[in-house]
């Protein structure tokens, strides 16, 4: 029914319910959450979630106060296959494969309804389905039949990684950004590559699970003096592992 729903994970139940006057005309195909980072996660403000819909439109709710803080519109009313909040939570970027650019929108921008984008990322693969932005708040990586990573500056090409076979459906970086961890619908393994300068194209190496990932997530684990990176996957059998 398109409203956008807010559960407590501890009680299991529903905490707030957001609903745009005219949800059951749109079809949303992306969505992003910013929230401030803070020590008192009780108290910490809640921040913003974004809605990308099949229409072009974007809609960014202000969960504190329960209302819709802006709407961007694209010109050309392609579908949105990906957005993303800077790391500062000022700015969005939203990715459609159809018009093959990345837009990037101004939050504080003082218009309720902004037509015109910040900037433009251009030659976006036509395949592209999902984005992700480096820990240093200057590269975003795009992933389709390869992976493909931009600077935020000025649009330019960075580098390009291989992909074994199939479309990327999901990328994730490390916590310090020195890995690039990717998986392609329909297979069986995580991608992990490096992205310190003069790194391989292709992976570090590949990790296999049992069973078709759906979706998977990554963490840093630190033991003593040294790290590693933990993956999390769920399954199309239902299963749940990590690695």
């Amino acid at each position: 029914d398109n409203r956008l729903i807010l559960w407590d994970c501890v009680s299991e139940k529903i905490k707030y319910i957001y609903i745009e006057p005219d949800h059951l005309s749109k079809i949303y195909t992306a969505i992003a959450w910013y929230r401030p980072e803070t020590k008192d996660e009780l108290n910490s403000d809640l921040g913003f979630i974004a809605l990308g819909t099949k229409s072009g439109l974007i809609c960014v709710w202000d969960l504190k106060i329960g209302e819709i803080k802006c709407v961007f519109k694209s010109q050309n009313k392609a579908e949105i296959s990906s957005i993303k909040f800077s790391l500062d939570g000022s700015s969005i970027f939203s990715l459609s494969r159809a018009e093959k650019t990345i837009l990037k929108w101004g939050i504080f921008s003082g218009s309720q309804i902004e037509t015109n984008p910040k900037s433009t990322i251009e030659s976006v693969p036509l395949d592209s389905t999902c984005m992700i932005i480096h820990s240093n708040g200057k590269e975003l990586a795009v992933g389709s039949s390869s992976i493909h990573i931009f600077r935020i500056k000025n649009g330019s090409l960075k580098k390009k990684y291989t992909v074994g076979q199939g479309i990327v459906c999901s990328l994730k970086y490390s916590q310090d950004g020195s890995f690039l961890l990717s998986f392609s619908k329909g297979t069986r393994y995580v991608s992990v590559y490096s992205t310190k300068s003069g790194c391989q194209d292709s992976p570090l190496t590949e990790i296999s699970f049992p069973d078709t990932i759906l979706r998977f997530d990554i963490r840093t684990s630190v033991e003593s003096s040294s790290s590693s990176l933990m993956v999390a996957v769920v399954c199309l059998g239902g299963g749940c592992y990590i690695s």
